[in-house]
């Protein structure tokens, strides 16, 4: 007997079941069956229900699960809702810029502590962090180099070399790093 033919009888509590965010292998298990069947039997049973157009109010079948309009002329009039929207959204200052590597320095010194956490500017350092800090130091590279490359602050990485030179750590990874170098076969990272 076919999956289909076992689930059917099943698909609203199937469909409740995913409604209240049971993932799609929990409720395989609980039938017998693999989540990529249970997530096929839902997505060809959505194909043929009928949805609202979100633009216009039409109804009509969709193609597919992700379809919300039932047009090529809803589809375009829809998208420029939302840019609209997001337009409305960034000129009111609701929506925030991103924050990447070609981020003026200026501008995310003059962030605050807990948008620097956010954005991850501040953070923990980890060995490979400070194996990274000692290589490009030791190629002369400088702390605001060294800041913007690794999206950290200036003083961030100026504290973390004073730490490590101060606790022994420096001397200790640079001896490392030079082990690895010499003797590839022993260490690879």
């Amino acid at each position: 007997m076919a999956a289909w033919e076992v689930l059917k009888p099943h698909k609203k509590e199937i469909e409740d079941m995913r409604a209240s965010g049971e993932t799609y292998d929990n409720i395989g298990k609980i039938y017998g069956y693999c989540g990529h069947t249970i997530r096929d039997f839902l997505k060809v049973d959505m194909q043929n229900m009928e949805r609202v157009c979100a633009v216009c109010g039409k109804k009509f079948v969709p193609k597919t699960n992700r379809n919300i309009v039932c047009s090529k002329e809803c589809c375009h009039k829809r998208r420029r809702q939302l840019q609209r929207e997001l337009y409305r959204k960034k000129k009111g200052g609701v929506v925030e810029a991103q924050i990447n590597y070609q981020t003026p320095q200026k501008v995310t010194e003059a962030l605050s502590h807990e948008d620097k956490v956010k954005y991850r500017l501040i953070r923990e350092y980890s060995f490979d962090d400070n194996t990274d800090l000692i290589r490009y130091t030791e190629e002369g590279r400088s702390p605001e180099w060294i800041a913007k490359f690794f999206m950290r602050e200036i003083k961030s990485v100026e504290d973390q070399l004073a730490d490590l030179r101060k606790s022994g750590k420096y001397e200790r990874i640079r001896n490392i790093m030079q082990i690895a170098r010499d003797n590839p076969q022993i260490a690879r990272w």
